[in-house]
């Protein structure tokens, strides 16, 4: 029975008293009980920990508030502050992460949890879902992201070249990926380094990355984020008129960062092995080698403009001057 699995929620929060509280809400409100919340806070400044603590005061075993006092602040180096603590307290079967504002669906555990006891516990394993957009107001703006981005990985090596390609709120993996993950200390990070991302190319590397094509969590976008799928939708023209090599090699070269910075946590845990090998000579080298490793395995991005992008920035190999040395 799922009732004997535990799950572990993982959040980061920051000035989001406008919509925490319909977000633990739907934590709250699962038809899964067995769970934990940890938050951890960033420090902030309105009545984001009040209305969290409120909320605690009715579920004290449910909930635990820790702080970020690492001296470095940002989303990503709040959630790796959590994994942390997780990783060094707590022992679950599953675990997943949650935003401050977006809202589950109330039997979104419990589906991820059937879905994944279809596979080998033994090895580590990482699931996306898909997800409906809603709007500032609770409005629905689009029944799947999947059916404008492409939230379906497809090839697993994706991950390593393309942003956009994972959403931590949508992310779900058993203990096996969690005791596989190479701590990363706070103070001392790539401060770039997306949790999601991290996780997804780990279970690329040492397991199994699976998606599951069910809107089990509002995606909620608003103020400086997008509050309409037209973000989403952009024509050829338009990629055309943001068409900045320089820019888009600056972009390209965030993610390739990410992913150095990982496959060096990764060897220096496990030594080296030939995916990360091939990974790691496709970003050095660039040009044709980097086409051909993209069309063997193929690499590509759901709009045809970002693969055509993806590709051209690959070949040129601008980006290379932006990358880092770890």
């Amino acid at each position: 029975m799922i009732e004997n699995k535990k799950v572990i929620i993982l959040m980061a929060t920051f000035n989001g008293e406008k919509y925490i509280k319909k977000q633990i809400e739907s934590i709250i409100n699962q038809n899964f009980s067995n769970w934990k919340l940890i938050i951890s806070d960033d420090h902030s400044t309105d009545n984001t920990l009040k209305i969290i603590e409120n909320l605690q005061e009715n579920n004290p075993e449910k909930i635990e508030i820790i702080h970020n006092n690492s001296g470095r602040h940002g989303a990503f180096i709040n959630f790796f502050n959590v994994i942390g603590y997780v990783q060094k307290k707590y022992s679950a079967d599953y675990y997943a992460f949650s935003d401050q504002d977006d809202i589950w669906t109330s039997d979104k555990l419990s589906k991820l949890i059937l879905r994944i006891e279809l596979e080998n516990q033994k090895n580590p394993i990482f699931i996306q879902h898909d997800m409906s957009i809603i709007d500032g107001n609770d409005n629905l703006v689009s029944s799947s992201l999947d059916e404008i981005v492409g939230m379906n990985i497809g090839s697993s090596q994706i991950t390593f070249f393309a942003r956009e390609r994972v959403w931590g709120c949508a992310s779900f993996f058993n203990d096996a990926l969690m005791k596989s993950v190479p701590e990363v200390d706070p103070k001392k990070m790539f401060e770039k380094l997306a949790h999601d991302n991290y996780f997804v190319n780990v279970a690329n590397v040492l397991g199994t990355v699976i998606f599951l094509k069910e809107q089990l969590t509002q995606y909620r976008r608003h103020g400086n984020n997008v509050s309409s799928e037209e973000k989403y939708k952009l024509k050829f023209q338009d990629y055309l008129k943001k068409f900045d090599l320089t820019e888009l090699s600056e972009k390209t070269s965030n993610t390739l960062n990410q992913s150095l910075y990982t496959i060096k946590l990764i060897e220096g845990r496990y030594g080296k092995n030939e995916y990360t090998n091939k990974i790691l000579k496709v970003i050095q080298i660039g040009g044709f080698k980097a086409i051909r490793f993209f069309k063997r395995n193929e690499i590509y991005r759901f709009q045809k403009s970002r693969t055509i992008r993806l590709y051209l920035i690959m070949f040129i190999g601008m980006y290379k001057k932006y990358l880092i040395k770890f």
